[in-house]
């Protein structure tokens, strides 16, 4: 009888993990869609910057303060929330690292989703230098990985641009 009680509960652990797998694959799955339904649009997120950046030399330290509240348009705003939204968290927005040259000019960024594990990883909020652009910690690629939920210490790569000069 004690056999079949841990057999039982070893088969509803089971049970309980591989519903917890295709759930989370689901979810994985739509979110990533997401995203990648954006990347198509990478247009829009150069010509954000770009537009900045022909206006100010430089790219913005932060996205929310310099990029989207300076927006006069309220729809536009809106509509800058709505895209910067990191679908992974669903009330944050994805995170921006600027990167600077030596001199301190900000040169670039790169806008990191917290993937899986909805958690940001990488949680460098001033600007970092181009030189340093190795040191974050990015999944190697989009496929799902279960332990990533509970265990990643990463993040997904959304946009990212630089000038090396």
């Amino acid at each position: 009888m004690r056999r079949y009680i841990i057999l039982t509960l070893i088969i509803l652990l089971l049970a309980l993990i591989a519903k917890d797998f295709y759930n989370k694959k689901k979810l994985y799955s739509k979110n990533l869609q997401k995203i990648e339904e954006l990347e198509k649009e990478r247009d829009v997120f150069y010509s954000i910057f770009s537009r900045y950046f022909k206006q100010h030399q430089k790219y913005p330290l932060d996205i929310v303060d310099d990029l989207i509240n300076e927006e006069e348009s309220e729809d536009l705003r809106k509509q800058f929330n709505m895209f910067f939204k990191d679908p992974f968290t669903n009330s944050e927005l994805y995170h921006y690292i600027p990167f600077k040259n030596d001199s301190g000019l900000i040169v670039g960024y790169c806008l990191l989703s917290a993937g899986a594990d909805k958690k940001i990883n990488n949680e460098q909020t001033e600007p970092q230098f181009l030189r340093d652009i190795n040191k974050i910690k990015l999944y190697k690629s989009k496929s799902f990985n279960y332990f990533d939920f509970y265990f990643g210490k990463k993040d997904l790569l959304v946009s990212a641009i630089y000038n090396k000069e």
